[in-house]
C-alpha cells in the first residue's frame, strides 16, 4: 500500500489503517509525522510525503520539494524512517519485500530471543539544501558508499584509486561522515524521532502489539558509537568485544583532548576521520585477500593499519544493537528530544 500527502494539502494529517501494512507499525509513523508538524521541526521547508508497508515494514519517506526553483531541491529525500517489525528474524519464516533492501535477516545472529519482542529502526535525516556542489562526482559517490567502490576484484590500480579517494577525503575542509548523501543532517530530528518512536512501542495499548525492544543495525562506525552514546548496547557479546578493541585502538591513533570535548567542531572533525579511518580497514582486509602488501600499495596508509581489526559488519552478518524499552528511557528520550 502507498499513502501520499504534502503539507500543502489537507489529507496531510490523515491516518493510514490498512492490514496491509504491519499495522502498529504504520501508525506509529503517522505519530511521528504529526509530531514534526505540531513542533514546527518541518516548518522551514515545502514538503511531500509518502508512506509505505508491508506485512513486515512500514516506511515514512518526506521529500523536499520548492515549485519555484524546482533543481536542486525538488523530489530530494529529506527524511527516511523505516520501522521493521523482527518476529520472523532468523527463522525460516522470514522472506525479502520490496522494503526490506540489501540485508538479509534469515540467519542465526539475527533471531530475537524469545522474552523479547523487538523492532528494527532505520533513520536518514539529511539536509537537501546543502548538497556535495563544489565536489566532483566520482568523489561525491565515493562519500555517499564507500563500501561500494571498494573493488570487486583484483587490481592493484583499483586498490590504489581507493586510496587515494579515501586520503582525498581525510583532507576535505568540512570533514563529511562515510554514508552521507549532503553536507550536514538535520538538527533535532534524530533524538525526535527515536524518542517519539520508543514512546509508542512502549506504550501501545494492545498486548500483542507492544514492543520491548527497540534495535538497529549501523552501517557506519559513527552511526554505532552515536546510538551507544543514547544507550544502546550491542546483542552479541563478540561484537561488543571487538568495537572495544576498535575503539582503543581508534582514540589511540586519533585522540580527542579532553579540552576540546565541548567543542562541536573539533568533536566533528575526530568523529568523522574516526570513522573513515575504520572504513579503511575494509580496504587493507581486501589488499590482503587480493594477494597485496596494501602498505608496499600505498606507504602513506601504513599509519592507519590497525592491523586487521575489522568493524564487525558484514553483507551476510548483521551488527545488532539494542535497547530496552523502560519507563525511564522514555522520561529520558523525551526530555532530550527538543
Amino acid at each position: 500500500m502507498l499513502v501520499h500527502g504534502s503539507n500543502s494539502s489537507p489529507e496531510h494529517r490523515r491516518q493510514v489503517n490498512d492490514h496491509g501494512f504491519a499495522p502498529e507499525l504504520a501508525g506509529f509513523l503517522m505519530l511521528i509525522l504529526q509530531h514534526l508538524q505540531i513542533q514546527d521541526i518541518l516548518q522551514d521547508i515545502t514538503y511531500e510525503y509518502q508512506l509505505r508497508g508491508d506485512a513486515q515494514h512500514a516506511l515514512l519517506e518526506i521529500y523536499q520539494t520548492d515549485e519555484e526553483n524546482p533543481k536542486p531541491y525538488s523530489k530530494l529525500n529529506w527524511l527516511r524512517i523505516k520501522l521493521r517489525n523482527r518476529d520472523f528474524d532468523g527463522t525460516r519464516y522470514w522472506k525479502f519485500t520490496n522494503l526490506s533492501g540489501k540485508r538479509n535477516y534469515s540467519h542465526a545472529v539475527d533471531k530475537v530471543s524469545p522474552d523479547k519482542r523487538a523492532a528494527e529502526l532505520s533513520i536518514y535525516a539529511l539536509d537537501p539544501r546543502f548538497p556535495f556542489e563544489h565536489y566532483d562526482k566520482p568523489l561525491i559517490s565515493f562519500i555517499k558508499n564507500p563500501f561500494e567502490a571498494l573493488p570487486q576484484y583484483q587490481s592493484k590500480a583499483k586498490l590504489i584509486e581507493w586510496f587515494e579517494k579515501w586520503l582525498q577525503v581525510m583532507c576535505l575542509p568540512d570533514h563529511p561522515y562515510p554514508g552521507y548523501f549532503c553536507h550536514i543532517g538535520i538538527p533535532k530530528i534524530p533524538n525526535f524521532i527515536l524518542a517519539v518512536v520508543a514512546q509508542s512501542l512502549f506504550y501501545e495499548e494492545r498486548n500483542e502489539y507492544r514492543y520491548s525492544h527497540l534495535t538497529v543495525v549501523p552501517t557506519w562506525y559513527h552511526t554505532a558509537k552515536s546510538f551507544q552514546n543514547k544507550g544502546f548496547t550491542f546483542t552479541h557479546p563478540e561484537d561488543s568485544n571487538t568495537m572495544r578493541r576498535l575503539d582503543k585502538k581508534v582514540e589511540k591513533l586519533l585522540p580527542l583532548p579532553e579540552s576540546e570535548l565541548d567543542d562541536p567542531i573539533a568533536r566533528h572533525i575526530v568523529y568523522s576521520q574516526r570513522s573513515w579511518i575504520v572504513m579503511l580497514q575494509f580496504w587493507f582486509s581486501l589488499a590482503y585477500k587480493y594477494g597485496f602488501d596494501p602498505i608496499e600499495l600505498c606507504p602513506e596508509s601504513e599509519q592507519y593499519n590497525l592491523h586487521r581489526i575489522l568493524y564487525p559488519l558484514k553483507p551476510t552478518r548483521n551488527l545488532w544493537m539494542e535497547i530496552k524499552l523502560t519507563e525511564e528511557l522514555i522520561s529520558n528520550l523525551s526530555s532530550s528530544k527538543g
